[in-house]
């Protein structure tokens, strides 16, 4: 049966984030060896102790799994996750701009591609919102799970246009949003359609 064991120091992941490691690692490994090895992979998780792990001879202290911890903090604050991705999107559906710069950052750029009127590249959180503004409706629909790498995420959202639209020009697009983050917020980000999903968009906000 597949063994799998997880050490971290002391303090370094809640237990909650353990957990969610143990279900990575299980998912990691199904995605190799197929689903039929679900029920006999084991994942354990361990805390090791300041001055009973060593790394090239020298014993880790308190002081050093401490300040291991805080750059820890300090990158995942970078990284961005899939809650707070989803906050993000919300915050734009609420209209307060406040709320928005928590995820939005005023100097973000924001990138359109097509041959709509709405096509080209948005200096300035004001701009964004100014964009958005002239759209249907901002970024509504369903998400799929966010790809993430490093400070950048990708995620395809099928947006629907719906409201006051004629019936017969409400378009399904599927759309790729590349999202580039910073101190937790986005700095710079950019639509890539595909498909009909274009020339669909083309037609309706033309």
């Amino acid at each position: 049966m597949p063994i799998i064991r997880v050490s971290l120091m002391e303090g370094f992941a809640s237990r909650a984030e353990q957990a969610q490691i143990a279900y990575g690692m299980t998912e990691a490994l199904v995605d190799v060896m197929g689903d039929l090895v679900r029920p006999y992979v084991y994942v354990t998780v361990d805390d090791l102790r300041a001055g009973a792990t060593a790394v090239g001879g020298t014993m880790l202290t308190e002081v050093d799994v401490r300040d291991g911890i805080a750059t820890s903090d300090r990158l995942l604050a970078d990284r961005p996750l899939p809650q707070r991705i989803e906050a993000a999107y919300a915050a734009l559906g609420t209209g307060d701009e406040e709320a928005i710069a928590q995820y939005w950052a005023r100097d973000l750029t924001w990138s359109v591609p097509s041959d709509s009127p709405l096509a080209g590249t948005y200096e300035g959180l004001d701009a964004f919102l100014g964009y958005l503004g002239k759209r249907p409706r901002p970024f509504s629909g369903d998400a799929r799970p966010a790809l993430i790498r490093g400070s950048v995420s990708l995620q395809v959202r099928t947006e629907t246009v719906a409201g006051d639209a004629d019936p017969d020009r409400e378009p399904a697009l599927d759309v790729i949003h590349e999202l580039t983050w910073r101190d937790g917020k986005v700095i710079a980000g950019r639509e890539a359609r595909f498909g009909a999903g274009s020339a669909c968009a083309d037609s309706y906000w033309g």
